[in-house]
C-alpha cells in the first residue's frame, strides 16, 4: 500500500486490520507518526476568508513559503466557496482530531508486524 498524509494513516489502519492482505507499505508523512495533527491548520482551513490567510497557512507546510504560488492560493479559496465546503471541512477536521490516537495505535501495531515498509 502507498499512502501520503491522511492516506498514510488509512494505510496503517488497513495494514493493522488486514496484515495478510498487505505485501508492504510505502508511506509519505503519514498521520500517526510525528508530532501530531496540526489542530490550528485543520480548524483554520475551513474559516479562511482571504488569500493572505491561506498563503500564510500554506507557508507553514513547506520549507520555502515562496513555493506557494498565487494560483495555489486562488484555487484553495475558490474551493472554499463551493456550497457545503466549509461545513464538510469542519466535520472532517473534527473527525481527524478525534481519531488521532487511533492512528498512533495503528502505527505502533504495524511496527510490530513482519511487514516490509518505507516511511518518508
Amino acid at each position: 500500500l502507498y499512502g501520503h498524509s491522511l492516506g498514510g494513516g488509512l494505510a496503517l489502519g488497513y495494514a493493522e486490520r488486514f496484515p495478510d492482505k498487505v505485501g508492504g507499505l510505502f508511506l509519505i508523512a503519514p498521520v500517526g507518526l510525528g508530532r501530531g495533527i496540526s489542530q490550528g491548520f485543520l480548524r483554520g482551513f475551513a474559516v479562511w476568508t482571504d488569500s493572505p490567510q491561506a498563503r500564510a497557512a500554506f507557508g507553514k507546510l513547506v520549507d520555502n513559503p515562496a513555493r506557494i504560488t498565487q494560483q495555489m492560493v486562488a484555487r484553495a479559496m475558490e474551493q472554499l466557496q463551493r456550497p457545503g465546503a466549509r461545513p464538510a471541512l469542519r466535520a472532517i477536521s473534527d473527525s481527524l482530531l478525534e481519531e488521532e490516537a487511533a492512528y498512533r495505535d495503528s502505527a505502533a501495531a504495524v511496527a510490530a508486524l513482519d511487514l516490509p515498509r518505507v516511511v518518508v
